[in-house]
């Protein structure tokens, strides 16, 4: 899935009368996403996180949301583990600058990304119930998977695209991750 990263990804959306692109994440691009994620979360954490996997081992999968040639949304997957085996990915993080949310850019990319990867046995994500139920994502423990974090159930969701039934296993992030909870 490492290769995910290079796919070349190219698509236009009329999102409230605004041309959106949305295409896979380019090197050159690396410090407009540092910015994205900075601004859209008021803090460097997530930004940092998106550079730590990148310089990780993880197999990963990003994607932006241009405006005008500008950056204006970022949204990253990378390797999740059962058993310390790879076994999909997880959705962290999303991000849309202030100026540009509430206007479904958000929705686009999550959308354009979760078709394109389509394929992948697992995806899990960590949030909002309501909100990522809108894309297919069922409480995981519908499919006996818990998180490594203390959360409660229904906000650690997944989506399966296999009959996979685990039974009371946990999902852990990429080590990386550890770097939010300092």
């Amino acid at each position: 899935m490492r290769a995910l990263k290079d796919r070349n990804v190219n698509v236009i959306y009329s999102v409230k009368s605004m041309n959106i692109i949305l295409r896979a994440e380019k090197e050159i691009d690396k410090d407009e996403i540092f910015k994205v994620n900075q601004l859209a979360f008021n803090r460097n954490a997530e930004a940092n996180l998106v550079n730590l996997i990148r310089d990780s081992d993880a197999e990963y999968f990003s994607c932006v949301a241009l405006f005008r040639d500008k950056i204006i949304a970022h949204i990253m997957y990378s390797t999740v583990y059962i058993d310390n085996v790879p076994a999909g990915l997880g959705l962290a993080p999303v991000a849309v600058l202030p100026e540009y949310q509430n206007r479904g850019i958000g929705t686009k990319l999550i959308k354009f990304t979760l078709n394109e990867l389509k394929k992948c046995n697992l995806i899990v994500v960590l949030g909002d119930d309501k909100f990522y139920s809108r894309f297919g994502f069922k409480p995981a423990s519908n499919f006996g998977l818990k998180s490594t974090y203390d959360v409660p159930e229904q906000y650690f969701m997944a989506i399966s695209s296999g009959n996979s039934k685990w039974q009371n296993k946990i999902v852990n992030y990429h080590p990386v991750f550890k770097t939010l909870d300092e």
